[in-house]
């Protein structure tokens, strides 16, 4: 398991890791969450689903898949009600297909991982998703869980580093995601399902 703490990763080697990242290339992925929330409104309209709860069942269906297979699945639990993800995931999808409060859905969610990535989507800028590739950019190239006061210590260098830089966090995670997944990730995406 991977539990970023103080004592093992300074917060000066994350923020410089993290701004490595970021000013690789400001530009890829500043976008990203507005193109995403476009795409759940092209869904929505198809399929006659609320723009939340499309964004709610792409981020239940996220866990440990890239972005075109996410969409993928997605497109496919709004055509059958099935989907190729863990049986607990589709469960949440539906619960957050058929949920009459939209409210619900964070609860739904439950992870923070999941539950920040459906609130970015939605609009909500200070959150911060922070999955296994802003984990890696932080600390190395090292994949696992994060503690919850870890997700919040990495939360909050990014929200930091998002307000010196003014843009908002969610900008900042999705441009330093892009860039670690574009150097270190494409070429095996191929090769690997997740």
């Amino acid at each position: 398991m991977l539990i970023i703490q103080k004592d093992k990763y300074s917060r000066a080697d994350i923020e410089q890791n993290l701004l490595n990242w970021y000013n690789y290339d400001r530009t890829n992925g500043a976008d990203w969450y507005d193109q995403t929330q476009q795409f759940c409104i092209k869904l929505s309209e198809k399929y006659k689903v609320h723009f939340v709860q499309v964004a709610g069942i792409i981020a239940a269906l996220s866990p440990q898949k890239n972005w075109d297979i996410n969409k993928r699945l997605a497109i496919d639990f709004l055509e059958s009600g099935r989907a190729g993800q863990y049986k607990f995931l589709v469960d949440k999808a539906r619960r957050i297909l058929n949920s009459e409060n939209l409210a619900d859905i964070p609860d739904i969610l439950h992870g923070r991982k999941i539950r920040s990535f459906f609130l970015n989507i939605i609009g909500y800028s200070r959150v911060v998703t922070i999955d296994r590739h802003i984990i890696s950019a932080a600390v190395g190239y090292s994949y696992g869980t994060i503690t919850e006061k870890g997700y919040g210590y990495l939360e909050s260098i990014i929200v930091h580093l998002a307000y010196i830089y003014q843009v908002e966090p969610k900008v900042f995670q999705a441009v330093v995601w892009n860039n670690y997944r574009d150097v270190n990730v494409r070429k095996f995406e191929e090769k690997v399902p997740f």
